[in-house]
């Protein structure tokens, strides 16, 4: 299923298939977030509108936001920018139905909030019976699969396990292909004798530094089993320079890029800017 060519089109079958699991991993501030934000607009937005050629795909979306992090007002405007970019050089009359596009596109688009893991479990179990009822959700994204990871493991309620056996049940029932971020972490050891402190704490995880891209799994046996693709998200020092001739203005956005972590014959990377539009791949 072509969602993303830049992300997927060299994978096996030239595509996503129906109940592939994809993680987007990666520390905090590397593009995790608005990497699902652009494979959902990718998702929802039509292939064209009023003969305008918007490359989308038509599909019903489902998102799940464990960190309360999806801005709504974020994907009204880059739905919004993009429209009006498409219609640039084609019809400058069309740009007044940017409304029109933008309910057509949320149409599609369906949210879950959750706040701990026995909620989000009851809400995939409701999911089964919407996407039963509408056979258009093609796409489940769950942005921060592993935020109740610790929670769970600490209360020993197996929350997470159940979790992954839900997701995997939908995808091979209802032929789903979910796309999941998972905040990367990694262990610290202090080998200085004078910290003692630091010693003591050492097996205590911190937050992963993007400029490291190893991976580190601390997701359940049934998750590793699941994950046929991961993507690993980094965040680089250097900017990209764009000049908006008619701003008369230079704007810098940091560079990022994603890598797909799999021995696979081909290799997929790409280097991609944060900007007002969304992701822009380079």
């Amino acid at each position: 299923m072509g969602i993303e060519d830049r992300l997927f089109s060299k994978l096996e079958y030239g595509g996503l298939m129906c109940g592939d699991v994809v993680e987007f991993y990666g520390g905090e501030g590397c593009g995790k977030t608005e990497m699902l934000l652009h494979l959902l607009i990718k998702c929802i937005m039509p292939d064209q509108f009023h003969d305008i050629n918007m490359d989308g795909r038509s599909m019903s979306v489902v998102y799940i936001d464990c960190d309360y992090r999806f801005n709504l007002l974020r994907l009204i405007s880059i739905l919004e920018q993009r429209y009006c970019k498409a219609c640039q050089g084609v019809n400058q009359k069309l740009v007044k139905l940017s409304e029109e596009f933008i309910r057509t596109c949320l149409q599609r688009f369906y949210i879950i909030r959750c706040d701990s893991i026995h909620q989000l479990i009851a809400s995939l179990h409701w999911l089964e019976g919407s996407i039963s009822n509408n056979p258009d959700i093609a796409i489940m994204l769950i942005d921060g699969i592993g935020s109740y990871h610790w929670q769970d493991k600490f209360s020993s309620s197996n929350g997470v396990d159940q979790l992954c056996k839900i997701v995997k049940y939908l995808c091979d029932e209802h032929n789903l292909i979910v796309l999941a971020t998972k905040s990367a972490i990694k262990k610290q050891f202090d080998n200085s004798r004078s910290s003692y402190k630091s010693r003591r704490r050492s097996d205590i995880p911190i937050p992963y530094s993007s400029n490291n891209s190893k991976h580190m799994d601390y997701m359940p046996n049934v998750w590793k089993k699941l994950v046929k693709y991961r993507y690993i998200l980094t965040k680089f020092d250097t900017f990209n320079s764009e000049v908006n001739v008619s701003a008369n203005q230079v704007t810098s956005y940091p560079m990022y890029s994603v890598i797909l972590d799999q021995t696979l014959s081909v290799e997929i990377s790409e280097c991609f800017n944060i900007t007002e539009e969304g992701i822009v791949f380079k």
